[in-house]
């Protein structure tokens, strides 16, 4: 990566933003997304019973509606809200009822997300802040809208 400091009023704004997250295993970073589902729209059309889609709706079923990302990682602020959550009476009993779809986060630019019922976290595992004894598996359930004048 090169770079180059600018210190001086007349700065231009960047075109984009790096970010990264921290390799830190002392401090539980990064934390590890076991499966992360990215739902796109599931129609190739806005309106597949259009007479324009041959074969019926069936056939303008997008191959791309659901991507899988094995081994994605997030900021240890991810763990913090977890736990934080845990902490609480309500957090508690979801958690022991394995219900887990109520807890949801914004990952920066890409969109808001919410734990899947198929994520495990014992809340053991949670209060003795054993990150790897869980399964986080997250659903996107909303987009960030894109900038209107941003090219494609």
């Amino acid at each position: 990566v090169l770079c180059r400091y600018e210190n001086e009023a007349s700065v231009p704004k960047p075109k984009a933003y790096i970010q990264w997250v921290a390799d830190s295993p002392q401090h539980g970073s990064p934390v590890r997304i076991d499966e992360l589902r990215v739902y796109n729209p599931l129609f190739k059309h806005a309106n597949p019973d259009e007479k324009s889609v041959t074969g019926g709706f069936m056939n303008d079923v997008s191959e791309t509606s659901l991507e899988i990302i094995h081994g994605a990682v997030a900021d240890i602020g991810l763990w913090d809200s977890i736990k934080r959550y845990a902490a609480t009476d309500a957090g508690k009993k979801e958690l022991n009822e394995q219900n887990v779809e109520t807890l949801r986060f914004q990952f920066m630019r890409i969109g808001y997300f919410a734990l899947d019922k198929d994520s495990s976290m014992p809340l053991s595992a949670i209060e003795s802040d054993q990150i790897a004894s869980t399964k986080l598996v997250m659903n996107r359930i909303v987009t960030l809208k894109e900038d209107a004048k941003k090219d494609a």
